[in-house]
């Protein structure tokens, strides 16, 4: 029986787990996944001839999904999944990194090797958070520290569906509804600079095509002979650090790279705003941040 259908049928099992350390059970990672009673991933990992690595493996960190997570995946996705093998092999190496790491061990925005030898980052939320939480690629980390005698175990949210190995800038260059924006970024190499840095981390708060062009007439077409007037237009969509939305408060205010230029974060029910632009499509990771499609050219309200 195909892993995609097997998921199906087992992800509504329930795992017994607490955020103590387990220590000294003598069991591999496989085996102790197992004793928690994640077979989702174990599933995967047996489809993905990933098995037998974990167990060999000295010094990893596994970040499982629960079963919950496979059990919500979409049919699509569980379609791509059957129709490449690669990726999907890939994908589930994306969830182990090398290195036996705790919880309070994790650093923010740091980035980390995997076995699928790509950088995925970790980030924390801390300052405006009711409560703390760490993600690992966007997915909240629920319970930790599951001792294995090769590593660790954390159990995440939702499974990540997406290998962050593109930078801001490849992802802006690859959508053709962000292609005014990008070309305002090929008149200030210092922005090109900053948003394919791999190693720092940006949110990128985008406008669309038609959010430039519903500017009026010839500003953008002016701005695009002015590079002193795009820089500072576009470092105002640009902040410092990693923000996917879960990491966002209403009422949160926001630090661009235009140090003259802040941003306010509102919600009204689900929807997201920054200043008054609503994002439309947010949350797309990146190797250096994340990304936000807004419906507006942002026009940062000034500090004092």
């Amino acid at each position: 029986m195909n892993i995609i259908l097997l998921i199906t049928l087992v992800a509504s099992a329930r795992y017994v787990a607490t955020e103590e350390v387990v220590t000294d059970t003598g069991l591999d990672i496989v085996d102790l996944a197992d004793r928690l009673g994640f077979y989702s991933y174990l599933l995967a990992a047996d489809e993905t001839n990933l098995t037998d690595t974990l167990r060999s493996a000295s010094n990893i960190t596994l970040f499982i999904p629960t079963n919950e997570a496979f059990l919500s995946l979409s049919q699509p996705t569980r379609d791509i999944w059957a129709a490449d093998v690669k990726f999907y092999t890939r994908l589930m190496k994306y969830h182990v990194i090398k290195g036996a790491y705790m919880a309070a061990d994790l650093l923010d925005e740091h980035l980390y090797d995997t076995l699928d030898n790509s950088l995925v980052r970790i980030d924390s939320y801390n300052s405006s958070q009711p409560t703390p939480f760490t993600d690992y690629a966007n997915s909240r980390i629920i319970q930790s520290n599951f001792r294995a005698t090769n590593g660790f175990i954390h159990v995440i949210k939702d499974v990540v569906l997406d290998i962050e190995d593109r930078t801001i800038l490849d992802w802006v260059a690859e959508n053709k509804n962000l292609s005014l924006f990008f070309n305002g970024t090929t008149i200030v190499p210092s922005v090109q600079a900053l948003l394919n840095n791999a190693m720092a981390p940006f949110t990128l708060f985008v406008p669309t095509n038609k959010a430039i062009d519903s500017l009026p007439k010839g500003t953008w077409e002016r701005l695009m002979r002015d590079p002193t007037s795009m820089t500072d237009v576009l470092n105002g969509h640009i902040v410092n650090e990693t923000f996917y939305s879960n990491g966002l408060v209403k009422g949160d205010v926001l630090q661009t790279v235009n140090k003259l230029a802040k941003l306010t974060v509102g919600l009204q029910g689900d929807k997201l705003f920054i200043n008054t632009a609503q994002v439309i499509q947010g949350n797309n990771g990146a190797l250096n941040g994340v990304i936000h499609i807004v419906n507006q050219v942002l026009l940062p309200k000034i500090s004092s």
